[in-house]
């Protein structure tokens, strides 16, 4: 069982393990420019098209592949004994059917402005419903039909590609988006508007205009949490909450007296904060959790004083595990007993792990510095008192080869779940107790012709040993087909790749440009999608 199962404060489901990704070149408040993500979590680049020596918007594909469990509908999906490539794949005993392919329009452009940048049009908000998987996409948010990839509908949500949007879905089936005027430089305002949409009716229910805070909007890092019946907006300087019911602003915060909520997190059904605070002429920092009524549950005060801790990460609230920047290009996990967070109660914490940027294991969470709060990790996963974390034994710019099983209280290797062969391996999520992860199989690009091939295969992970077990493959495709590195790259986090009551989906979070008029990381599957 997954610990947001037996958490009683978490009532809002979550896709599993969607977060935010590795983001180059990110814009933070108006005016403003971050340096992109250390190597490793910048996007592969794929080269330009032949002939094209002008700008070119990258066109991103979107393909859900659906596999239907024994007796729930045999319709999409078809079996095969064996004959689907070689290793795991051949094993697999279902194959996977491709239902959905949607790419960006040709003639998409950035919201606001245009200028030298690295990310476009964030897309990263997607949702599950029982018969719909529902994201973002430039300009609206679409709803397909799981059964056979149909768009349902479409609502028009202009500027959302220049902000973020709430994990969370409210039990009525409400979501919350920001909407902005662009990114970078030229943004006017940056992410000045709140939208709640009814993904269950395809309906957008209202729109409201956000305050200042600290003189400016929230920004294309704010990422709104919503908790009980209030959505928690904040801008890296404080915060402001509003109520589901219409939008109108909330006394509620989740920010005591002397404090400022810099940041928000939703992490297992806690709305985790943030905090800078004031005591005489020191400068504290606060890590405290509150429940849907905005009651505090629990804090910690961090040992740094003064300048902002470089805290990258919250991986878990039950036990409290955080990742911190390690000062060496790296990164720590550090176990937290927390108390009140307070000068008398600030709780404690030891260190589970040391993970050194370009060793064998990836560092789990994007690292910004200083100047932003902790980020959704998007090279691990959490489930059963076990941090299972990505390998890249050739480097951080390789591929991801393995799973490493770590001990959440003591730090101790369990076992490492290696891929086949030269093949890449990445973990999605914990579902009934084992480890679901996604194997690409042989880099078919680069291939003989050698007939057909499957490009890839879920499978599981034994959570006693690490051995995998193919679970379903997905469609066989022609070798030498154009730009088949879909699948094959294999560099997928888990804002990347979903797996959802057997459903597997891999979703570009993001629409990518550069000066040079290339573009890469999820948005560079264009023209893949098994055709």
């Amino acid at each position: 069982m997954d610990r947001r199962d037996r958490n009683p404060v978490s009532q809002y489901p979550q896709h599993p393990h969607y977060s935010a990704p590795g983001r180059p070149g990110l814009p933070g408040n108006p005016g403003q420019w971050h340096p992109g993500p250390p190597q490793g979590y910048g996007p592969p680049v794929p080269p330009p098209a032949k002939g094209n020596k002008g700008a070119r918007w990258v066109i991103v594909a979107v393909v859900v592949a659906v596999v239907v469990a024994a007796g729930a509908g045999g319709a999409w999906f078809w079996l095969r004994a064996g004959g689907a490539g070689e290793g795991l794949a051949a094993e697999a005993g279902t194959q996977l059917t491709r239902t959905v392919e949607e790419y960006f329009p040709e003639d998409w452009k950035p919201e606001g402005e245009e200028i030298a940048m690295a990310v476009g049009s964030w897309v990263d908000g997607r949702w599950w419903t029982d018969d719909h998987l529902v994201r973002e996409m430039p300009g609206e948010v679409v709803a397909y039909k799981i059964s056979d990839g149909s768009v349902a509908w479409r609502i028009p949500v202009a500027g959302n590609g220049s902000c973020r949007s709430s994990r969370e879905m409210t039990p009525e089936g409400h979501v919350a988006v920001l909407r902005g005027d662009g990114m970078g430089r030229k943004a006017v305002k940056g992410c000045h508007q709140l939208t709640l949409v009814d993904i269950t009716a395809g309906k957008e229910l209202w729109t409201v205009e956000l305050d200042q805070v600290g003189g400016e909007y929230a920004n294309s890092l704010s990422q709104p949490v919503i908790s009980g019946g209030l959505v928690h907006v904040s801008n890296g300087k404080g915060s402001q909450t509003r109520g589901l019911a219409d939008g109108s602003p909330s006394d509620l915060k989740a920010e005591p007296t002397g404090c400022a909520a810099t940041d928000h997190l939703g992490v297992d059904g806690v709305l985790v904060s943030w905090l800078r605070c004031r005591s005489g002429d020191e400068i504290l920092w606060v890590l405290a959790g509150y429940d849907e009524n905005v009651k505090p549950l629990w804090g910690w005060l961090h040992p740094e004083k003064g300048r902002k801790p470089a805290l990258t990460g919250v991986l878990s609230v039950d036990p409290l595990t955080v990742v911190v920047y390690n000062g060496t290009k790296g990164q720590d996990i550090w176990r937290v007993e927390p108390g009140k967070g307070t000068p008398d109660a600030p709780g404690t914490h030891r260190v589970l792990l040391s993970i050194i940027a370009g060793e064998n294991i990836s560092l789990p969470c994007p690292t910004y510095g200083r100047s932003t709060g902790p980020s959704v990790c998007t090279a691990v996963v959490v489930g059963d008192d076990v941090l299972y974390l990505q390998s890249n034994p050739n480097g951080p710019s390789s591929r991801f080869h393995g799973i490493v099983a770590v001990d959440l209280d003591t730090g101790a290797e369990r076992w490492h779940a290696r891929a086949e062969g030269e093949l890449s391996l990445s973990a999605i999520t914990v579902d009934d107790g084992k480890l679901i992860a996604f194997q690409a199989q042989a880099d078919l690009s680069l291939a003989k012709d050698l007939g057909h091939e499957s490009p890839g295969v879920v499978v599981t992970v034994d959570p006693g040993n690490g051995s995998l077990t193919a679970l379903a493959a997905l469609p066989l495709v022609e070798r030498g087909q154009t730009l088949e590195t879909l699948v094959e790259r294999g560099e997928y986090g888990t804002d990347t790749i979903e797996w959802h009551d057997g459903t597997l989906a891999i979703l570009a979070p993001a629409v990518v440009v550069t000066s040079e008029g290339v573009g890469g990381g999820p948005g560079s599957f264009a023209g893949l999608v098994y055709s």
